[in-house]
């Protein structure tokens, strides 16, 4: 069954179950058309007080995108033998103040 989120507070006697604004509940597509339909009338600025959650899925024809490969370009790294890597430079902890007795 689809999903549908409440938009209004909503009790449906004939199911005896209720739902406020933001819950999700389960309900036949036909039901919950009859629904929006009957509550149109009862609030004009809200286009649907069931909206569902899973939109109507349309297939568009698929469009095959061309795909170009830029070349690639390599790095090239020198080493030059009188260098030595250097290690990396570490900061020193932070001492902390410690209490003395007087």
């Amino acid at each position: 069954m689809p999903q549908y989120k409440a938009t209004k507070n909503l009790f449906f006697k004939s199911l005896n179950k209720d739902v406020i604004v933001g819950e999700v509940i389960e309900l036949e597509k036909e039901y919950a058309d009859k629904v929006n339909a009957d509550l149109a009338n009862v609030f004009p600025e809200t286009p649907k007080v069931l909206e569902p959650l899973e939109k109507e899925v349309v297939e568009e024809p698929k469009q095959e995108k061309e795909v170009v490969e830029e070349p690639k370009q390599e790095k090239v790294v020198e080493e030059s033998e009188g260098q030595e890597e250097k290690p990396k430079r570490t900061r020193k902890k932070a001492k902390t103040d410690t209490e003395t007795d007087e």
